[in-house]
């Protein structure tokens, strides 16, 4: 990755624990800068309303919210220093309807799982890409 993305702030919410680990990780050793992990997506939203990031990497099983309704939140009134930032959803066998709404909604890329870190980064680097 660029030398940009030590000076990405990009929040993360995975609620399988073991996902956001592998993930947190994975961003980190990649030389993310600031990395903020959330397991619940109302946690996530709570925490964008005050502070602006450059990327949100959000699963698509998320609770209580699942990837559509975080999308419709992050994109909605009341977070609007937010409202464009980059939003990846990361999808274990979802159907292609759900991926659609998803899109719909305003998420700006799909990766699906499993992935590697190499994966990870190039649809980072495909995402932020779109926005720029």
């Amino acid at each position: 990755m660029s030398d940009r993305f030590s000076e990405l702030k990009i929040v993360l919410v995975q609620n399988d624990i073991a996902n956001k680990t592998l993930i947190y990780k994975l961003l980190k050793q990649s030389g993310a800068g600031e990395v903020t992990a959330f397991v619940k997506s109302t946690d996530a939203l709570s925490h964008l309303k005050g502070i602006s990031v450059d990327l949100v990497i959000a699963d698509m099983d998320t609770e209580p919210l699942d990837g559509v309704a975080f999308t419709h939140a992050l994109r909605g009134p009341g977070l609007e220093i937010n409202r464009t930032t980059p939003l990846m959803l990361t999808v274990a066998g979802a159907s292609a309807g759900r991926i659609k709404e998803a899109i719909d909604a305003g998420a700006n890329n799909i990766l699906a799982k499993p992935f590697s870190q190499s994966d990870l980064l190039k649809r980072i680097g495909m995402t932020l890409k779109k926005i720029a």
